[in-house]
């Protein structure tokens, strides 16, 4: 388990990067 882990948690970073501007915005809006 040396790059799986890493792998993962880099996916989770853009997915959240992805999906939390408009979900701030739809809150704001």
């Amino acid at each position: 388990m040396d790059g799986s882990g890493a792998d993962m948690i880099e996916l989770r970073r853009l997915l959240a990067c992805l999906c939390l501007p408009p979900a701030l915005l739809s809150v704001l809006a």
